[in-house]
């Protein structure tokens, strides 16, 4: 997948999933989208180094984050609807 085609990505906080070659680019892919002009938005409970280079940064489990998020842009679309 190429960053500068890609609207978003969401990857998993544990990079050890990733095996294999795949490891590197995958820890490199914030910085790329950075540098091709992508938003990054970091979700975390804690700081990280990535966390002085994203765009946004929410501090939480991003399966308490994420949810809430979605169901606030639900309810402005439905008002403006």
């Amino acid at each position: 997948m190429h960053a500068g085609r890609c609207p978003r990505i969401k990857l998993p906080k544990d990079q050890r999933i990733i095996g294999g070659p795949v490891r590197k680019p995958v820890a490199n892919f914030p910085r790329n989208v950075k540098a091709c002009g992508g938003l990054l938005i970091e979700v975390n409970t804690d700081e990280t180094p990535l966390s002085a280079i994203a765009d946004v940064v929410l501090r939480g489990l991003s399966g308490e984050v994420l949810p809430r998020i979605v169901c606030r842009v639900m309810e402005m679309l439905c008002a403006a609807g």
